[in-house]
Order: structure tokens, then sequence, then C-alpha cells
């Protein structure tokens, strides 16, 4: 173990002149306001000591130092709270309003009372109105939302009328008188068949078109057959041309069909 480290060398008596030094107070024992003012100075530079107790504590002018005695400015009773009684927040001076007039009203009639709010506020009283019923409102929110539901319904409902109504006409456009299709089928067998094939019977309008029935289908589907025009050709020359579009039985031009 290291040997303790020797012991200071004790100061130098006091001299004659010198003053007696101030009495040591005893550990645990509590301190005097006065003796806890000479430890916060003790603390302090001497050269900034005298000019710092010359300045007010900023904080002890608004109220709320917690340095006590030990704050190394100075604290005078009658400024305590100053600036801050001067300089007040917005909701204090609204909160020392109100506090001033509950305490005018106290004790006096609702009446007297209402009086003076009246007198003190009559344009805001005019602009605001009387008061309405709370379930004035819950009515007014009602009648709004069964208009609007009803609106939307009659909204509605005009589309869907519109909506039918174009389908009709749609509809109509599409559809056909039928006479129309029937003078249309005439016009197209008269282009096929020619002049001669169409022979009108009457006044019922009906055709009647010439030839055996081999050769009015190949004239009503010319891609089966030949594409007919002028005067109506024989069957038998149309079995003929009909037979020649085969160049696999070369046979049947001359009408002979091997056994």
């Amino acid at each position: 173990l290291k040997s303790p480290r020797p012991a200071r060398p004790l100061p130098p008596g006091p001299t004659a002149g010198a003053a007696a030094p101030e009495p040591v107070p005893a550990p645990g024992m509590p301190l005097s306001r006065a003796e806890r003012r000479a430890a916060a100075r003790a603390k302090l530079p001497p050269s900034d000591d005298e000019e710092l107790r010359d300045k007010d504590c900023v904080f002890w002018l608004l109220g709320v130092c917690r340095n006590g005695d030990f704050c190394p400015r100075k604290h005078d009773p009658e400024k305590q709270g100053i600036e801050r009684k001067q300089n007040k927040s917005k909701d204090e001076r609204v909160r020392e309003k109100l506090a001033e007039r509950n305490a005018s009203t106290k004790g006096k009639p609702a009446e007297a009372s209402n009086k003076e709010a009246a007198d003190r506020e009559p344009a805001q009283q005019k602009q605001r109105g009387p008061r309405k019923h709370p379930g004035h409102w819950r009515k007014q929110r009602r009648e709004a939302e069964a208009k609007r539901l009803a609106d939307e319904e009659e909204e509605a409902a005009r589309f869907r009328r519109w909506a039918g109504k174009t389908a009709k006409q749609k509809l109509k456009g599409r559809r056909e008188h039928p006479g129309h299709g029937r003078k249309r089928a005439e016009e197209e067998d008269a282009e096929t068949l020619g002049a001669r094939g169409a022979q009108r019977q009457g006044s019922s309008g009906k055709i009647s078109k010439g030839g055996s029935g081999r050769a009015r289908r190949g004239a009503e589907e010319p891609e089966r057959g030949l594409a007919l025009s002028g005067p109506a050709i024989p069957s038998s020359t149309v079995r003929m041309s009909m037979s020649l579009q085969s160049p696999l039985q070369p046979w049947a031009a001359f009408g002979q069909v091997p056994s």
C-alpha cells in the first residue's frame, strides 16, 4: 500500500493587525440567513461581487428566481414579480378580466347580469341573434338530408326515363317497315336475274322467278354457281358450265359419266 500523503503545512498565524477569521460553523448545524449570504459571497470572485450585487436579478423581477439568498444578483423585495405584472401574457389578462367580471356579477340576480352583458356587447348580441333550441339544428339537418335524397331519386328517375326513351328510339331506328324489305328484295332479284326473269303478278308485288330450281339456286347464290347477267340461260348450259369448273372431271363436259 502507498504511504499516506503528508499533511499540508499550516498557514502562518494571524498577525497583530489582521482581523480575526470568521467562526466556522460545526458540520450538521443549520446556517442562518446571514451565514448563507456570506457563504454565497465567498464563492464569487471578489472583482465581480459588487458589480453583480448592484444589478437586479432578472428572474427575481419575473418572480421565478429559485436561488434565494444564494443568488449573486440583487433581490429587492418591492420589485419581486414587477416585470411579470407589467408584461402579462394575453391568457393572464383574459383570465383576470373574467375574474373581475365574475366578481362584479357575483350575488346579483340573473336579469341584472344579463342586462350588463347586453349593455357591454350590443353589437355582438344583434349579430348573433336569438338562441335556437338544440333540436332546431337537428331538424334542419334532417330536412336537408331528406331533400338531398329526394333530389337524387328524382335525378335517377329522370335518367331512367331518358335512357328508356333513347333505347326505344334506337330500337325503332333498327326496325324497318315490312314493305321496305320486300322492295329491297325485289331490287336485288331484278339485278341478279335480269329484266326477263322478273315478272310481276298483278298488284300483289310478288315475283315469279323463271327457270328450273337448279338455275334459280345458282342465280340466288352466285358463289356456288355462275354469276348470271343478261337473258336467262337454259339449265343444261348451266349444268355444263358448272361441270367445266371442276378440272378433275374432264368427261363431264361431254355429258358422259363413266360407269
